[in-house]
């Protein structure tokens, strides 16, 4: 690696001259300002580097020094390559402002109040690492690069695969596709390991060999187009389409993933690519339907931090499947294994992360951790602890990137709390500071004509909630919490939720609250704390596939009157939201968002209710004629805790409320409960208002209402 740093137009006429000899293979520039004829990819582009390869790259960081860019250029030189930046010195980064930084900015923040703590971290490494070389133009005479002599790449040419962990990778997708069935294969890498051509190699075995039809799908087709290349190159004859590959009656096609989830085409076997990238419920969904299914992802790089996908998903699967199989490539196949700028990367980046190892923490529990309100001047400068707490937040969330990194160190209104036993992170939560908007900026936001970069919280309560005057107040939204995998259930999060709320309130909030994708384990897990849903998105979000849903909690008056409110208008959107835009909300996450919520007055019941109900289910009335008193006894019913009322099974519960209150078609009912029709649908309707009945339940034993 070498930074030819001094002014723009300089390092540039370098490069380009360099470049423009021929000499050194395929060249690759990043960036604006690129040579005529030379290939040239915008820095916002970054997806068209996955799979990418050449031989000198050039990366022109003049325009602004952005770290998912700096991530996604490590992983294309090809071993004995060149990666040339083009960049002021090192020792002046931290000192200028950096333009790469304004994507990451909120409302009311500028570049200069964005910390250097990155930059300087950047600089320091590479100032000092053997791996790099900085020649500083500058100087008279300039200083030359010492390029040392690299480790060779060792390709077997006699296969199309690299090493023997690609052999033993291509065997595995075989296997999958002519073993047992059910037998899903997750298979994880670093950058630059061949995962993408070993589901290529292996695709074109299957439709030489067998005559397979084979689906691919990732986060888009580009993110596949390394697939498809291997497989062709092992086809010579194949026909090849934009995004498929036909060869006599075998075929391999890209489709985007929602396609395929709605479609549900039939194939042989079907390869998710990158699938850290893609929502945890739809990969969930790909594995029940397609029998024969291989998933593949990078662990560390750009795109995302793929080891709470290797964690989480994987485990789903081991227990759904517990014959699925995990493999890891070590080896790379891009360069050699001693390779010196991967491991400057991995160290600058934090990208090889971990939190700390299990059985140092192992007797941490609530009463036996401190509580640390991080200097981030301090946490900058702690490499041990840093790595453990970055670490620690890349297995818990799914997708991690660098510009976190780059958000926890610099990004200002950033407070980081953990909890430590000795010298060792076991939990941690990042908070940002928002809102506190001026009153005409938050009129612009309530009526849809202003959405200012930022400010999630604030904004998802004024303009989505339709709670006026939200924007006014001064919140804290925690960006995001964590506990060490070995310490889950302790109540270290209960824990650290209640110090990042006296941090708050420190900071004079008015309420303090999140903004996740829903689940039921971490629906729970915020209501136990004592915090309340007011918001409920409509749409899924792109990683987690989950609705996204806002809760809050009050610190002050003026929070608790906010707060009371958003509870108010949650109660009476919620009916309506089940039975229009989320009549498809996953039902374990919808019954524990009813589970305790005030049911209100419009869906009181008397003694008429009571008679309709057990008229139904004595079969002398029809569902029609009693709908009401169904509907408002079903609210009545599933707002209860299961533990107050424990009449009904979790199916009953969820035949009540795909029925009654999200009003979904009979067959999907049938299907999703396993009754066979229509009739055993209204018989167990009628069987679960007699056991209410019977049981002198709430539906069934008192008048009831707005508790």
């Amino acid at each position: 690696m070498v930074v030819l740093a001094g002014e723009p137009q300089a390092a540039r006429s370098l490069a380009a001259r360099f470049t423009e000899t021929g000499c050194c293979g395929d060249s690759l520039w990043v960036g604006e300002s690129a040579p005529a004829g030379m290939r040239q990819l915008p820095g916002k582009r970054l997806t068209q580097l996955l799979g990418d390869e050449c031989d000198v790259l050039v990366v022109d960081l003049h325009g602004g020094l952005s770290v998912n860019v700096l991530a996604a250029t490590m992983g294309v030189v090809r071993g004995g390559g060149l990666l040339l930046w083009l960049a002021p010195l090192p020792s002046l980064w931290p000192r200028q402002l950096n333009a790469g930084a304004s994507g990451l900015l909120s409302h009311g923040q500028s570049l200069a109040s964005f910390g250097a703590r990155l930059r300087q971290r950047l600089a320091d490494i590479f100032t000092t690492d053997a791996a790099v070389s900085v020649l500083d133009m500058a100087a008279q005479p300039p200083s030359r690069p010492v390029l040392k002599s690299l480790p060779a790449v060792s390709v077997d040419v006699d296969s199309p695969c690299r090493n023997a962990g690609q052999r033993a990778a291509v065997d595995a997708v075989l296997r999958v596709a002519r073993g047992h069935p059910r037998r899903p294969l997750v298979l994880t890498a670093d950058r630059g390991r061949g995962k993408s051509a070993t589901l290529g190699i292996a695709a074109a075995r299957l439709m030489l060999e067998q005559g397979a039809r084979i689906i691919v799908t990732g986060p888009g087709r580009t993110a596949v187009d390394v697939v498809l290349r291997h497989a062709r190159a092992g086809l010579p004859g194949a026909r090849a389409g934009r995004a498929s590959l036909g060869y006599a009656g075998a075929g391999l096609r890209y489709m985007p993933a929602t396609r395929l989830v709605s479609e549900w085409p039939d194939a042989d076997l079907v390869l998710v690519d990158e699938a850290a990238a893609l929502p945890v419920g739809l990969l969930e969904s790909l594995a029940e339907h397609y029998s024969r299914i291989v998933f593949s992802t990078t662990v560390h790089g750009y795109e995302g931090s793929g080891q709470g996908f290797a964690l989480r998903f994987a485990r789903t699967l081991r227990q759904r499947w517990p014959q699925s199989r995990e493999l890891h490539l070590k080896q790379p196949v891009r360069w050699a294994p001693d390779d010196p700028v991967e491991p400057l990367f991995s160290r600058t980046l934090l990208m090889d992360a971990a939190p700390a190892a299990a059985e140092a923490v192992q007797d941490a529990g609530v009463d036996a951790v401190r509580v640390q309100v991080f200097d981030r001047d301090e946490l900058a400068g702690d490499e041990d602890t840093l790595r453990q707490l970055y670490g620690l937040l890349c297995q818990a969330h799914y997708q991690t990137r660098p510009s976190d990194l780059y958000q926890l160190l610099d990004a200002p209104d950033v407070r980081v709390l953990a909890l430590c036993r000795h010298t060792h992170v076991v939990a941690v939560a990042v908070l940002g500071l928002e809102g506190g908007f001026e009153a005409s900026l938050t009129a612009e936001v309530h009526a849809g004509r202003r959405r200012p970069r930022g400010h999630l919280l604030a904004q998802s309560l004024e303009a989505h909630a339709g709670l006026a005057g939200a924007c006014l107040l001064r919140q804290a939204r925690v960006q995001r919490i964590a506990v060490h995998p070995g310490l889950i259930r302790r109540g270290l999060g209960k824990r650290l939720l209640r110090e990042a709320m006296h941090e708050a309130g420190r900071l004079d909030c008015d309420l303090i609250g999140a903004s996740f994708g829903a689940t039921p384990e971490v629906l729970a897990f915020w209501k136990s704390c004592g915090f309340h849903a007011l918001w409920l998105g409509a749409g899924r979000d792109a990683a987690s596939g989950a609705h996204a849903v806002v809760f809050a909690r009050a610190l002050t008056a003026a929070g608790r009157v906010l707060v009371r409110r958003g509870r108010q208008h949650f109660r009476r959107a919620l009916p309506h939201l089940l039975r229009d835009g989320h009549r498809t909300l996953s039902p374990p996450v919808a019954l524990t968002m009813l589970s305790g919520l005030e049911p209100g007055a419009w869906c009181r019941l008397d003694h008429a209710d009571r008679q309709e109900t057990t008229r139904f289910g004595l079969s002398q009335a029809p569902l029609a004629a009693v709908l009401p008193a169904l509907y408002s006894t079903a609210w009545v019913v599933l707002t209860e805790t299961p533990a107050a009322s424990p009449v009904l099974s979790a199916t009953q519960r969820e035949i009540l409320l795909r029925r009654l209150l999200q009003v979904q078609d009979e067959t999907v009912i049938c299907r999703a409960t396993g009754l066979s029709g229509r009739r055993q649908l209204t018989q167990t309707l009628r069987s679960i208002f007699l056991q209410l009945a019977d049981a002198g339940s709430t539906a069934g034993g008192h008048d009831s209402g707005c508790r």
